[in-house]
């Protein structure tokens, strides 16, 4: 090992630049292994920090009306199948009605109020995830009003005094009134990759809604083994007729799923906080795979090209005594050394990393002090890859006849530069597919960002408001509208790019019918240009009545919907349905339109509207942002949580900023696969250039000039360029329509970006090339042939 750092400290003195680029190069390759890992493992352990994991399992149920799976029941369905076999230790249930509430200690008043995670849950929830108490009786938490709060939350909101037996003021955003609740316990905080928060977990049980018109509630099993599970899901599919009414067409073969809850965070359309994918972790997996091989294929191609300058050494040392395996450990141990170097390097290089902007593309944390397990891993990947790299070199740089190799002169094999033009064929291969994917990617985030969704959303801004603001929406309408720079104001029950489980079932001419329901304003299809195809808009005399509808086109089309016909609301009584509109999209592009309902009801109902809009001149946003802020608190100061005014575009996009990171990220490791490649071309042109550097200057001295030279070299790595470009195009095609396949509304397949792809791929590889044997074309011929 002494002589291995030795030497490697004699390489980095005599081949500085080479060693420099190599070690950039391995640095690179493993901070993004580790980057990617991180990532990786924070989805494929996902849901399975909970004590319990293993045994708790989520109900999906399949929806004839439409056709589409389900996590949220109704309080009928709860009982039906939380009771229908033994096989079940226990259910619980959330309600998904309410995700932050403003909490605050009474005896310091609700304007310290701070806005934290809640889960409205049954009382048999924290023993079902098995959640460990640090303090209070967990009996308790069966009492209605009961409190648990997780360790850092009952920090922010207590400080280091114990919270239990105490009172804890709730602001919920859909009530005017705060509420009290009593806590009864701590519980210790769960991994950020848990679906259920950290935060307020209250017993909700005396609010759960009856009947079997409501879809609002989540559903927990915990079943002992996989086995039993299966048998559940059997046992609850023969009893789905009784429960759901369908007709045989539209019955799935498989109408209730009973999903590991693991596994839940994969499962398309899931309907919970987080949503992950396979595809793309596998393919995160594969990424990381292929730069660790660019860059050991680096390592190989940059020691290859040094072997004619060490190869003297080498053979000097073999006629003075020195064995071939001592020459070879050597050398294999040199490249460990190096490349467990270029570890380190890369976990300082994270560890940069993990404090900037650049972390936000990640949901994981990527800082290496909270992934202590991947620097292990890392470290040793290091060295693996060190003495897979070092072992071709050392036994090529020892393969040479010792007479010859001490002359100077030498032949390298045709079947080692076929062996290094397909080494580096196969890195130009690899970072032509990526960056395609990845421009691919962009393309159908580009396609779905700019597409229209039937709703007028430019130069609008929008904020959530709490009850107490939409008691006084009309004050508050007039008042902003004082300002200039707003030109209208309108309201809707959400968000209309987050319509929640507004999922209403209900009777309607002889058919059970489903559809999104969204209470809106009555200006609200105006502000929104949402054209009326038939019947009428809403009228303001429409808040007096005891229920006004419009359907969209395709509710109708389904539901053969009739213009004055009376339809049940789930308030009760009926409401009048006056219209029709054009189709929009409530939802992500992920999925198809589905049916639709706009509705008013009398002002007199308990249905406050909790999301504000604002039409606004943008040139002057952020004094126009402000106004609206100011405003809105001055109705209600304790609400300066809740109050968050952002253009509705930009909350529009958020619903596919898992594709923009992903396409982001699979480029950025494309661009730095081009680059560790191009090191790689570095190394191939260094060692051309070092054998043929007689060939050069006869070249020059029989009339070459130096572009000649240029083009000699270019075109060669040009033509491998080209060739991996064939089978590069049809391989991302295929990655690419697999992933695209999630999606309902698909960008179409672009040219261009095969072109673009290549031309980036083109562009840095000629100025590589030209670079590195520039030197040697401007050389004297007759310095090169003396020394020859």
């Amino acid at each position: 090992m002494r002589h291995s750092i030795k030497y490697l400290l004699l390489s980095l003195s005599r081949f500085k630049s080479a060693t420099l680029l190599n070690l950039i190069g391995l640095s690179v390759a493993f901070a993004s292994f580790l980057i990617i890992m991180a990532q990786v493992r924070y989805d494929l352990t996902f849901d399975k920090g909970y004590p319990n994991a293993g045994t708790i399992y989520e109900i999906d149920l399949w929806r004839p009306i439409s056709r589409s799976y389900s996590n949220t029941q109704s309080q009928f369905l709860l009982q039906e199948i939380s009771t229908s076999t033994p096989l079940i230790r226990q259910s619980a249930f959330l309600d998904r009605r309410d995700n932050q509430a403003g909490f605050f200690d009474p005896r310091k008043g609700s304007e310290g109020a701070l806005t934290e995670s809640t889960v409205l849950a049954s009382s048999t929830l924290p023993e079902l995830f098995g959640l460990e108490w640090l303090e209070g009786n967990p009996s308790a938490f069966h009492t209605p009003n009961a409190a648990l709060l997780s360790k850092s939350t009952a920090r922010r909101l207590f400080g280091d005094e114990s919270p239990v037996g105490q009172q804890l003021g709730c602001i919920q955003f859909t009530e005017s009134e705060a509420n009290y609740l009593q806590v009864v316990g701590i519980y210790e905080d769960l991994p950020e990759n848990s679906s259920l928060p950290n935060g307020v977990i209250f017993n909700a049980e005396n609010n759960v809604i009856p009947g079997n018109q409501n879809f609002l509630y989540t559903l927990y099993l915990q079943i002992d083994t996989p086995e039993q599970a299966a048998q559940v899901e059997l046992l609850l599919t023969s009893r789905y007729p009784e429960w759901i009414s369908h007709t045989e067409d539209s019955l799935q073969p498989r109408p209730v799923r009973v999903i590991d809850l693991h596994d839940y965070y994969f499962t398309p359309s899931n309907g919970t906080r987080s949503q992950g994918n396979l595809t793309t972790d596998y393919a995160l997996i594969a990424i990381a795979l292929l730069i660790l091989a660019i860059a050991i294929i680096n390592f190989i191609n940059f020691s290859t090209a040094l072997v004619p300058r060490r190869i003297r050494n080498i053979n000097t040392r073999k006629v003075l005594g020195s064995s071939l395996a001592s020459l070879r450990f050597e050398q294999v141990a040199e490249a460990m050394i190096l490349a467990l170097l270029a570890g380190g390097v890369a976990i300082l290089i994270v560890s940069l990393l993990a404090d900037t902007r650049f972390s936000s593309l990640f949901i994981a944390d990527i800082h290496p002090s909270h992934n202590i397990f991947l620097i292990y891993v890392t470290l040793g990947v290091a060295l693996l890859s060190g003495m897979v790299a070092g072992l071709y070199p050392a036994f090529y740089s020892t393969s040479f006849p010792t007479a010859l190799a001490l002359k100077g002169s030498f032949g390298l094999s045709v079947q080692g530069r076929r062996l290094r033009i397909t080494l580096i064929g196969f890195q130009y291969l690899i970072s032509l597919v990526l960056i395609m994917v990845a421009s691919l990617i962009y393309h159908q985030y580009s396609f779905m960002r700019n597409y229209d969704i039937g709703l007028s959303c430019d130069n609008i801004l929008s904020t959530q408001i709490s009850a107490r603001m939409s008691q006084q929406r009309d004050v508050i309408a007039q008042k902003l509208k004082e300002n200039p720079n707003i030109q209208d104001v309108t309201f809707s029950f959400t968000n209309i790019t987050n319509p929640g489980s507004s999922s209403w079932s209900i009777n309607y001419r002889n058919q059970r019918i489903q559809f999104t329901g969204l209470p809106v304003a009555p200006n609200f299809p105006a502000f929104m240009n949402l054209p009326i195809i038939e019947g009428r808009d809403f009228r303001e005399l429409d808040r007096q009545r005891n229920g006004t509808f419009l359907f969209n086109r395709t509710a109708q089309e389904q539901f053969d919907i009739q213009i004055g016909d009376r339809i049940a609301n789930p308030t009760g009584g009926f409401g009048e349905i006056v219209g029709i509109t054009e189709d929009f999209n409530l939802k992500s592009l992920y999925y198809s339109i589905e049916p639709v309902a706009l509705y008013i009801f009398q002002d007199t109902v308990s249905w406050p509207l909790l999301e504000l809009y604002a039409k606004v001149n943008p040139v002057q946003f952020e004094s126009t942002r402000q106004y609206i802020e100011e405003t809105l608190l001055s109705f209600d100061p304790s609400a300066r949580n809740v109050v968050k005014v952002e253009f509705l575009n930009d909350q529009l996009e958020q619903r596919y900023r898992s594709e923009k990171k992903l396409a982001f990220l699979i480029f950025a490791f494309s661009l730095l696969a081009i680059l560790i490649c191009s090191v790689g071309a570095f190394g191939l042109i260094l060692f051309e250039t070092q054998y043929r550097r007689k060939e050069i200057a006869l070249r020059k001295t029989f009339g070459a000039t130096v572009g000649d030279i240029l083009k000699m070299f270019n075109r060669r790595y040009v033509a491998i360029v080209l060739v991996c470009f064939v089978p590069s195009v049809p391989i991302a095609y295929l990655i690419f329509q697999k992933w695209q396949q999630n999606f309902a509304y698909q960008a179409p397949f672009s040219l261009w970006i095969l072109g673009m792809a290549l031309g980036i791929v083109l562009l840095i590889t000629l100025a590589t090339v030209t670079w590195q044997s520039y030197r040697s074309a401007t050389e004297n011929p007759a310095h090169s042939i003396k020394q020859e």
